[in-house]
């Protein structure tokens, strides 16, 4: 069975900062709409999700994630 890395999230708690130290410092591509809101960076073929003020994401885990805090979504053919 093949097993690989979907995409993490994070939780962060400013837009406008996160979003330029993603972009500015770590060279991602930013996905979204709004450059100071809810956002989605790619690394090449990998993507990091944020969660954050101002936004009730769906589908999420039982638990949403935290500040501080992150998920890692893996996708695999097959159930659990």
């Amino acid at each position: 069975m093949r097993v690989r890395l979907d995409h993490v999230v994070i939780h962060v708690s400013d837009w406008t900062r996160s979003n330029a130290f993603y972009t500015e410092v770590l060279g991602a591509e930013l996905i979204g709409e709004d450059p100071d809101g809810p956002a989605r960076y790619r690394f090449g073929d990998q993507q990091l999700n944020t969660h954050g003020p101002g936004v009730d994401p769906h589908p999420v885990a039982a638990k949403q994630v935290q500040p501080g805090n992150s998920d890692l979504c893996f996708v695999w053919e097959g159930p659990i």
